[in-house]
């Protein structure tokens, strides 16, 4: 059995966001100005393997580039309707079609988006998407372990950890040591309602 790829057409969107299939001409610029040093004054890539700070266009063009043409990948630009523009971008990453499983990755917001109603909107559509219309059985959320943010957003959006994976990799000259969750299929309608009661609150 084999499960569809998510379609790199395929526009996701609600009163809140819009998420588009990034393309690097299209959205380079937009997503370097929302990632930048400069726009937040903090380095948004500090869990981020191999990737930031960013401090110059070219830079971040390169790793965005990159980061595109990897295959079993699907990144999406942010738009959050409140500003009108990009705010950040998030990845359909480590596509295994043929056991019906997708991690969801690679997240990053401008600072003036980080906790508002941008993440929680754009993971209730991506995971609809996995679940209800692509029908994958499982959906993965790993992150560095250190990233205390990251682990509360699990766990808010209904993620199980599953364990730490001591020494994953090694990154940015120290080992890195992995936090792992999961949303299963057998999850999802409970996790569904728990992220409509999260989007309606004030």
């Amino acid at each position: 059995m084999a499960w569809p790829l998510p379609d790199p057409h395929r526009i996701l969107e609600n009163s809140a966001v819009r998420l588009v299939p990034a393309d690097a001409a299209a959205h380079g610029a937009g997503l370097y100005k929302a990632a930048s040093l400069e726009t937040n004054g903090e380095d948004l890539f500090v869990y981020h393997p191999a990737a930031g700070p960013f401090g110059d266009q070219a830079r971040f063009l390169a790793y965005l580039e990159a980061k595109l043409a990897r295959p079993a990948e699907l990144t999406y630009t942010v738009f959050g309707r409140r500003w009108d523009e990009i705010v950040g971008a998030v990845t359909l990453m480590n596509l295994r079609a043929d056991h019906g499983t997708v991690e969801v990755g690679a997240i990053w917001y401008t600072k003036k988006a980080q906790r508002t109603e941008v993440n929680t909107n754009t993971m209730a559509l991506l995971f609809a998407y996995v679940f209800d219309e692509l029908g994958y059985r499982r959906l993965e959320w790993k992150c560095n372990n250190e990233n205390e943010a990251s682990k509360r957003a699990a766990l808010r959006l209904g993620f199980q950890y599953e364990g730490l994976f001591r020494q994953h990799f090694w990154d940015k000259g120290k080992n890195r040591d992995t936090a792992w969750y999961s949303i299963i299929d057998g999850d999802w309608p409970g996790v569904k309602a728990q992220i409509a009661t999260l989007i309606q609150r004030p």
